[in-house]
């Protein structure tokens, strides 16, 4: 336990639900930081011959796929695809595993779902899912993960989901662990950066494994990347056996371990400027509509001349986007080229934190209290 740092697994959920090119493209999305794909089928509406070609397909990215299903006939079309983990065995399906090569990783969980069976005790929970995983070591299956099932803040209890896992831990402490982070992730209204850290961090403690997240919300947006930067730095703090700060791993997105204030100059005699309503007169060069996709981090850029003419451009800089639109002589009026340069950064800043962006609209930043 804990010789590797953990794996991330970033799931591609209802993959067998989704326009078939959504699912590549989410998949080659996740590639950047993912180590692992899971192909995520849908409940109660079984799709093996789906689920064969998705998994056909993402083969291509050259990463472990996981198959993540009950669903028996899925589990074996998967696996005969090329999956190389089954998400997941539990009381309900265990027979399916006489069918799978013992070479196949198992993800064991403490729940027969087809009986409605889903234990809420921790100490419970920890015990099935040893004894799951004892049974099939000793039908010759030795790649093995326990869940013990980590599960939403305060409803269902995020804490009773640790305690199984530290419980899991006291009763095997070798045992291989994975872990859905994104069952919390996905349900507290809070930037995920922070939540991600501290599951990490937990996670380090408890030595899983495999820590499995989803980008299905818009707050979500950039987890599987942020849980691949927190899961080495929780790594590297423990073989350091210090906290994990100054460790040369950060997670930081929109802010900064310190503060390196630079000085314009030391004459303190600066005029303040107050806020003005300016009166802007249309560009005979035209006007532009701003965009980002978040999927392929660009930045969109539409320039309409008085014509109506358009061209379109993309780029991952707003500083690139905005030398190619003034080489191409589409900005005539230097307040209006002061104008795209702030909404151009405005955008990129929006990629790389994951903040919602709307042309012309200010910056939100505060924390709020709506009751």
């Amino acid at each position: 336990m804990g010789c590797l740092p953990p794996r991330v697994m970033a799931e591609v959920v209802d993959a067998t639900s989704r326009p078939f090119e959504s699912c590549v493209l989410g998949a080659q999305y996740y590639s950047k930081w993912a180590d692992i794909l899971d192909v995520g089928c849908t409940v109660n509406k079984s799709d093996p011959d789906r689920v064969s070609e998705i998994v056909a397909e993402l083969h291509k990215f050259r990463l472990p796929i996981s198959i993540d299903t009950l669903d028996p006939e899925e589990i074996i079309a998967g696996v005969d695809a090329g999956a190389e983990i089954v998400l997941s065995i539990d009381r309900g399906n265990l027979d399916v595993v006489q069918r799978i090569p013992e070479d196949i990783a198992l993800v064991c969980l403490p729940t027969n779902v087809s009986a409605g069976i889903f234990p809420r005790d921790p100490a419970e929970r920890a015990r099935i899912s040893v004894e799951m995983c004892n049974e099939l070591r000793k039908q010759g299956y030795e790649n093995l993960l326990a869940d013990p099932l980590m599960e939403s803040p305060i409803n269902p209890v995020l804490m009773h989901s640790l305690a199984a896992y530290y419980q899991c831990r006291k009763l095997d402490s070798d045992l291989p662990f994975l872990a859905g982070l994104g069952n919390v992730t996905e349900f507290v209204d809070s930037d995920s950066v922070g939540v991600n850290s501290l599951l990490a961090c937990l996670g380090i403690e408890l030595g899983i494994s495999v820590f499995l997240s989803t980008e299905e919300r818009p707050s979500t947006y950039g987890c599987i990347r942020e849980l691949k930067s927190t899961a080495m730095m929780g790594y590297v703090s423990n073989i350091l056996g210090a906290p994990p700060k100054e460790v040369g791993i950060t997670s930081f997105v929109a802010k900064s371990s310190f503060f390196d204030v630079q000085s314009v100059s030391e004459n303190e005699s600066y005029e303040l400027v107050i806020r003005k309503d300016w009166e802007y007169e249309l560009d005979p060069s035209g006007s532009f509509r701003i965009g980002v996709d978040y999927r392929t981090g660009m930045i969109l850029c539409e320039h309409k001349w008085r014509d109506g003419s358009i061209h379109r451009l993309k780029s991952d800089s707003a500083n690139t986007m905005l030398q190619e639109i003034l080489s191409l002589g589409y900005i005539s009026l230097l307040d209006h080229a002061a104008y795209l340069g702030s909404e151009l950064t405005q955008a990129e800043l929006s990629l790389k934190v994951g903040h919602n962006y709307n042309q012309d609209a200010t910056w939100d930043t505060e924390l709020t209290l709506d009751l």
